[in-house]
């Protein structure tokens, strides 16, 4: 994930997923956002894999503390246009990055619900 620090509010998800040199993992959906997990493997050279009993792929999740926390993989959230408004790497950074600010944490439920909000 050394190209993590490389990202920047506003990027789209094909300028996000071209910086990680993959589509994301997993997805899924909170109000009008698209939340991308870019796993990160565990073990070097084997692709990580998402059990999709445990993350239903596309989800859409009620409420924002249920936006799945996947250790160790890149959380992002996307806008209504596709554009880069929060992020985050789950257990691996202190700091959530978003267009309210900076915010101590490492998961999306930190964030106040507003983050979510079309603009």
């Amino acid at each position: 994930m050394r190209k993590y620090g490389s990202l920047e509010l506003g990027m789209s998800e094909s300028d996000v997923n071209n910086l990680f040199g993959k589509s994301p993992e997993y997805t899924c959906n909170f109000k009008s956002h698209r939340i991308c997990y870019y796993v990160r493997p565990m073990i070097p050279g084997v692709s990580p894999e998402i059990d999709p009993q445990d993350y239903p792929p596309d989800k859409q999740v009620a409420n924002h503390v249920k936006i799945p926390y996947i250790y160790a993989a890149a959380q992002m959230a996307f806008d209504p246009d596709g554009r880069l408004s929060a992020y985050t790497l789950n257990g691996e950074t202190m700091e959530i990055v978003s267009t309210k600010g900076r915010v101590k944490g490492s998961h999306f439920k930190k964030l106040d619900e507003s983050v979510f909000e079309s603009p």
